[in-house]
């Protein structure tokens, strides 16, 4: 029988999470799937991990890049999408679960509207140990949007990335040829995928909560910071070769600029290194026209570091 939701795990380095993802697909109440294993070329045990559970269920599938080398995430979801055999394609990280009713409660979006292209939901936030754990201030996470309604999401997500991978469905027929980029692997790579789809189909947010999204705690969120405002850098450009209007995604461009206005917000709440907030400066001086928000982030960026120095001259009192 061929599987209508095919599921695609892309892993590398994924021993001490992976178990759980394949045991919370093989727990759903849907059960005409395919799990495919996508095997990174990893260096700890995830191949031997893989190779067991594809002998354990017919409906699971291992592949690997020629060679077993190490490719990527996106390389590594492509790959999937390639074998994939199903009508609609499910993405879940090897460090993520689904909830019991996550595909068979997203399926149903699609059947009621065909012009929906993609269904997400917001998801619930675990650590390590599998236990609910918070998140800037909350337990879940990916709200994102108009919700239960079928939308046009093209404004939104040329100002945010906003969906949470392990949560996206896709109705195959929507991709035609789209795949994920493989020449940008700063984290926020499915970004541009959810902009060019969509051009071309509705999304829907399920008001159910329907994932799970682990936190590491080796997690640098200052780190990710950098990599989010490089890819904005990286998207603006793309977008802009690929024949966009820049008058139309400029808000991607002003993400860099608000990233170096707000940079004592990040210090202070993130603990972001200073020599980061400066190739911030350098990534949108390239950028920019914007030179009186320019001079504005220079003069900013200028009072701190006056007001440090001021700080080391007077000593503790």
């Amino acid at each position: 029988m061929v599987p209508e939701i095919s599921i695609i795990t892309p892993i590398y380095n994924a021993e001490l999470f992976l178990e759980e993802a394949i045991r919370s697909v093989l727990k759903q109440s849907y059960p005409n799937f395919e799990l495919l294993l996508c095997e990174d070329g990893a260096t700890d045990r995830s191949l031997d991990i893989c190779q067991s559970w594809a002998t354990q269920d017919s409906r699971i599938f291992l592949y690997r890049h020629p060679r077993g080398k190490n490719r990527g995430v996106s390389a590594t979801r492509n790959l999937g999408i390639h074998k994939a055999r199903g009508r609609f394609i499910a993405l879940l990280d090897a460090d993520d679960m689904l909830t019991p009713e996550s595909l068979s409660m997203r399926l149903k979006c699609f059947e009621q509207d065909p012009e929906v292209g993609v269904v997400f939901s917001p998801a619930f936030v675990i650590n390590e140990k599998g236990e609910p754990t918070e998140f800037c201030d909350s337990l879940t996470i990916g709200h994102f949007g108009p919700v239960g309604i079928s939308s046009p999401f093209d404004s939104l997500l040329i100002q945010s990335p906003g969906i949470i991978t392990s949560t996206a469905m896709i109705r195959r027929s929507s991709l035609d040829g789209l795949r994920f980029t493989e020449d940008l692997e700063l984290q926020y790579e499915d970004w541009l995928l959810w902009i060019q789809l969509s051009t071309r189909c509705l999304f829907f947010q399920h008001p159910e909560t329907l994932s799970y999204y682990r936190v590491h705690k080796n997690q640098a969120i200052g780190e990710n910071l950098f990599k989010y405002y490089c890819c904005c850098l990286y998207l603006y450009r793309r977008l802009v070769s690929m024949g966009w209007d820049p008058g139309c995604i400029h808000p991607i461009r002003n993400n860099l600029f608000y990233g170096i206005l707000h940079a004592s917000l990040f210090q202070e709440r993130f603990g972001l290194p200073p020599h980061q907030l400066f190739l911030y400066f350098l990534l949108y001086l390239r950028n920019s026209e914007k030179w009186d928000f320019l001079k504005l982030a220079l003069n900013r960026l200028s009072q701190r570091i006056q007001a440090r120095g001021s700080k080391k001259r007077k000593g503790p009192s």
